[in-house]
């Protein structure tokens, strides 16, 4: 019985894991098609880039009623970690446009906050371990 439990569980994982590889893949096509003008598809980046985002959201949900878990439990510690990470990410995406517009001083430094930012993401979200009682 534990055997089979834990090839359900492998099946499982496998399939969250294509369903996540193929949703950011059309993410990633998609951003790069609307960031790379050279390539004259502007117009198919950003709504290719929104079926991206919209097919990691289904994988997460798909993935989380596969594991026989509910909805998350919304409350303000989840919007917050959420914020976190939008802003952490924002930043250092934002450093990366800045230098690649030339501007290198300036994004190179939104760069390593944003880095530093993504880093306390993992202490953010998991929590410390090293609690004292």
């Amino acid at each position: 019985m534990n055997c089979r439990k834990r090839i359900q569980d492998e099946k499982r994982d496998f399939m969250s894991l294509i369903a996540y590889t193929v949703s950011l893949l059309v993410l990633a096509l998609g951003m790069c098609f609307y960031t790379l003008p050279d390539w004259g598809m502007v117009s198919i980046g950003m709504p290719l880039a929104i079926v991206g985002l919209v097919l990691v959201l289904l994988s997460w949900v798909s993935q989380r009623r596969l594991a026989g878990k509910g909805a998350p439990n919304i409350d303000f510690r989840f919007v917050a970690k959420v914020v976190y990470s939008v802003v952490a990410l924002l930043t250092f995406g934002g450093g990366f446009a800045l230098i690649t517009a030339g501007n290198f001083v300036l994004g190179l430094a939104l760069g390593v906050i944003g880095l530093v930012l993504i880093i306390g993401i993992i202490p953010v979200t998991v929590g410390s371990k090293n609690k004292k009682s």
